[in-house]
């Protein structure tokens, strides 16, 4: 008796991970989970072309990112942390959406190993990948430590016209950026990248502005979306979340969403 108790017991977190794999992507399927700046996709990704979901966690972006490219176009999708990378599959794969290329790998300046820490769900024991990320300089703490790769977005081989690099890598984002160099110079996309000065600067002694410093030096103009429009928005540490990079070269594509 005792012996199928902890066979029952062990069984538990796979029940609740495939449990919310199923609302994951119900919730996305129904609009119940979501960001403002989906809006912004159809302005900026065209049918053919190729878009970049870096830190996909569960699929979110992916998902509407693969209705835009529609099926002559492609989205690479990363997600460094084992358990949910298993998750994101299932969770496109449920939508429909199993052509994304997904890459169990995160995306930094450098191609290594490194180690990532995962915060654990008190009531089921299971991961919440969310809010993973590379451990810094606050240490692990007492989240679960895991090993992942991490390899520059330049070493990856992304194909077609790269329209969209959206990236949520916990306070790693201008790591993420540096790797891409490359791509950005060649393709000149559209980037969203979540800024979290909360997190960047204790994690790595890295300024949120930073990244604002860094596209701008390559051409960039900053936005972030309020309502429907797109706003001159400067990052000064007191207005954190999704900021929208815009380079001269796909201006056209949300020039009408822009204010003034």
């Amino acid at each position: 008796m005792r012996a199928r108790i902890k066979a029952q017991m062990r069984r538990i977190p796979m029940i609740y991970a495939l449990a919310l794999v199923a609302v994951k992507a119900l919730d996305i399927r129904r609009g119940r989970w979501t960001e403002p700046e989906l809006r912004l996709i159809p302005h900026v990704v065209r049918p053919g072309e190729s878009a970049v979901d870096v830190g996909a966690n569960y699929g979110l972006w992916s998902y509407h990112l693969a209705r835009a490219v529609g099926r002559r176009g492609s989205v690479v999708a990363f997600e460094p942390v084992p358990q949910t990378f298993r998750a994101l599959r299932r969770v496109l794969w449920l939508l429909g959406a199993a052509r994304v290329r997904t890459v169990n790998a995160g995306i930094g300046d450098r191609d290594e190993r490194v180690a990532f820490a995962v915060p654990v769900a008190a009531e089921s024991g299971t991961t919440v990948g969310g809010l993973a990320h590379m451990v810094g300089a606050e240490g692990a703490g007492d989240h679960l430590v895991v090993e992942a790769d991490i390899k520059r977005l330049d070493a990856v081989g992304i194909t077609g016209d790269v329209a969209l690099v959206k990236v949520d890598v916990e306070g790693a984002e201008l790591y993420a950026l540096r790797g891409a160099s490359g791509l950005i110079s060649d393709h000149q996309p559209i980037v969203i990248c979540e800024i979290g000065q909360g997190l960047s600067e204790p994690r790595y002694g890295i300024e949120g502005s930073a990244v604002e410093d860094l596209l701008v030096d390559w051409g960039y103009e900053t936005f972030k979306l309020v309502g429907e429009r797109l706003m001159r928005e400067s990052i000064d540490g007191r207005s954190d979340g999704n900021y929208v990079f815009v380079p001269a070269a796909r201006r056209g594509r949300v020039a009408a969403l822009m204010s003034g």
